[in-house]
C-alpha cells in the first residue's frame, strides 16, 4: 500500500484498502481461499487496518502473537512498528507467525504458516 504521506497520498491509501475489502469480498462469495500478506503502511491500531479487518471478512494473522514489528530493519527493537500484515480467510488457521532476520530490504520479512482449520 501507498504510504500516506499527503492528503492525496491517504486518499490514494484509503482506496486501496477498500478496493483489497471488495476483492476479498468477491474472492469468498465465489468460495475462493483469500491471503493477502504485504507492506501495508499503516499500524495494528490504525483505523484503516481495524476497517479492513471488518469489511474483508479476513482474520488478522496477527492476533494471539503478540506485537511484532517489522520496521525499520535499521532501527533498535523498542524504535520498530508493525506495518507489514497477513490476513486470511476463516478457513484458513495461523499455525505460527514470527518476524524473521535482515535480508537488506528496510522491512523485516514477515513468515506466517497457515494450514487448513
Amino acid at each position: 500500500m501507498i504510504r500516506p504521506r499527503s492528503p492525496k497520498t491517504s486518499a490514494y491509501q484509503e482506496i486501496e484498502f477498500d478496493s483489497v475489502s471488495t476483492w476479498s469480498q468477491a474472492q469468498l462469495h465465489q468460495q475462493k481461499r483469500v491471503v493477502v500478506i504485504g507492506d501495508f503502511n499503516s499500524t495494528a491500531w490504525s483505523v484503516r487496518l481495524r476497517r479492513l479487518e471488518k469489511d474483508s471478512q479476513l482474520v488478522n494473522s496477527q492476533r494471539g502473537f503478540g506485537f511484532q514489528p517489522t520496521w525499520s530493519a535499521e532501527f533498535p527493537p523498542l524504535m520498530k512498528i508493525a506495518l507489514d500484515h497477513c490476513f486470511h480467510d476463516r478457513s484458513l488457521l495461523t499455525v505460527q507467525r514470527s518476524i524473521g532476520s535482515a535480508i537488506g530490504s528496510d522491512h523485516l520479512p514477515l513468515l506466517v504458516e497457515l494450514r487448513n482449520q
